[in-house]
């Protein structure tokens, strides 16, 4: 593992590899006035609306060394699966976490594929973003899957609540809430339209 900091850039930088890991989770924390998330290394943590105990939109398990994932970002190609993270399904190559003030940057090359994403919270929009920027190292086409996998909690406790998913596809959202407290209602869209069947066509 390799830890520096880039005192140009003000990030703190991590190199992991799957056998070859932090001992407990580092974490970055980007938020505004009403809206977070907590970020690690390796892409646990949470993300939250106004009070980060009460008002939990996905699963913390609040343990440094497990560091579980609610919100895991997948590829698949040829029947290979890997993650953008060092943890959840990780291959042979290296991994790399970037924290930067308001930012976290995660980079890895699998195979044929680079992948590069930047996560952050606007100053003044309720919203975590993703942007997720894929090359192709071939001069073959390529279909990749690319899965972005959440568990919901919508609440202080995920046990006492009551969660409805629907997909709206003319609208390409997600909508999220909690039956027993139905003015609390989360939403996941994409550039790309969504579908479990769907592969993204890089050239």
């Amino acid at each position: 593992m390799i830890y520096k900091i880039d005192e140009g850039k003000n990030e703190c930088i991590m190199s992991q590899r799957k056998n070859l890991r932090l001992p407990v989770a580092w974490s970055n924390v980007l938020t505004n006035k009403n809206f977070g998330c907590v970020i690690t290394d390796s892409f646990g943590g949470y993300t939250f609306y106004k009070n980060s105990k009460t008002n939990k939109i996905t699963t913390f398990s609040n343990d440094a060394y497990l560091d579980e994932s609610s919100e895991i970002i997948e590829f698949e190609n040829k029947n290979k699966i890997w993650s953008i993270d060092v943890k959840n399904c990780p291959d042979e190559n290296e991994y790399i976490t970037k924290f930067g003030l308001g930012y976290a940057i995660f980079e890895h090359e699998s195979d044929n594929f680079s992948e590069n994403l930047t996560v952050f919270v606007p100053i003044d929009d309720n919203l975590k973003v993703h942007i997720l920027k894929l090359t192709n190292k071939t001069n073959d086409n390529q279909d990749l899957c690319i899965g972005y996998n959440v568990h919901f909690q919508m609440g202080e406790n995920e046990h006492n609540n009551k969660i409805c998913e629907v997909y709206n596809k003319e609208l390409n959202i997600v909508k999220v809430k909690n039956l027993k407290n139905p003015t609390f209602i989360s939403f996941i869209t994409s550039s790309e339209k969504m579908d479990k069947s769907k592969k993204i066509h890089l050239e």
